[in-house]
């Protein structure tokens, strides 16, 4: 396998450099990057979270961490390997402490 990815390498004499194949001089240029950028199919901006200034940073970053499922709950102690009494809501007791719960199906207002 990795026979197959080398083999269509050619070595050359002489000392290592760096080479941005970006631009046709070989060195890097921010221009030559942003073109590259504008240029590729990035995802639109559905799939990412939209910063929104209006709003508190701190509330900004706890949606943030609650999208990439970063919150501190329960449920997610228990994953890194820390020991709790129970893994059900420290508020309402009915089912498991996940981010989902917590922010959406809590019972208790939090």
């Amino acid at each position: 396998m990795l026979t197959t990815t080398v083999r269509d390498y050619q070595l050359m004499d002489g000392r290592d450099k760096w080479m941005c194949t970006l631009s046709s001089d070989g060195v890097f240029h921010v221009d030559a990057l942003r073109f590259q950028i504008d240029c590729s199919n990035i995802p639109s901006m559905e799939t990412h979270l939209r910063w929104i200034h209006e709003i508190p940073l701190k509330v900004t970053c706890f949606i943030w961490r609650a999208n990439l499922d970063r919150i501190p709950t329960a449920c997610a102690l228990l994953k890194r390997g820390i020991q709790l009494e129970s893994p059900l809501c420290t508020y309402c007791g009915n089912e498991e402490e996940d981010a989902s719960h917590v922010i959406l199906r809590c019972p208790r207002d939090v």
